[in-house]
């Protein structure tokens, strides 16, 4: 009975420690845009979202279809952001509702989405089409269409690979 209560500890703590991220792998591989995120899914897409720190750790992916990028997050109590941007070149551009869009559903299915009379900015560091890797930082209001009400997004980090 011992021997099967020390081998289960063992076990726990070392699935514990596993499953852990060391801040350094972040330093180690130049991922210094979501120091929040601590998933570990190998893209990262974080915020804070009405001063609460938000992380897609459940799913997150990428795609470049040549004409813009569509990348998705969420997280496992099924909240989740998308942004669909129009030009994934490095710079600096506006978040709105007809270009470079981003919605954000809660957990409880409320949309939150930005708009054009209060438009976001989105400022794109890399695209690199040799790795097909992707980093942009972004703040945005995000607006409720059913009840009117807005959303602070502030700190967005995006740090993806992207499949084309």
């Amino acid at each position: 009975m011992k021997t099967s209560l020390r081998l289960l500890l063992v076990s726990v703590v070392l699935f514990s420690w596993s499953c852990s991220k060391d801040s350094s792998d972040d330093n180690a591989s130049g991922n210094n845009n979501n120091s929040s995120c601590t998933s570990l899914l190998p893209n990262k897409v974080s915020a804070t979202i009405n001063n609460v720190t938000w992380c897609a750790d459940s799913i997150c992916f990428a795609d470049y279809s040549g004409l813009g990028m569509t990348i998705f997050g969420q997280t496992f109590d099924g909240a989740s952001i998308l942004l669909e941007l129009d030009d994934v070149t490095p710079g600096v551009y506006t978040m709105g509702t007809d270009v470079n869009y981003l919605l954000y559903i809660d957990s409880f299915g409320m949309a939150y989405e930005s708009t054009d009379d209060n438009p976001g900015e989105i400022v794109i560091t890399q695209n690199n089409t040799s790795t097909n890797s992707f980093k942009a930082r972004f703040n945005v209001v995000l607006r409720s269409p059913l009840l009117a009400t807005s959303l602070p997004l502030t700190g967005g980090n995006v740090d993806v690979l992207y499949t084309e």
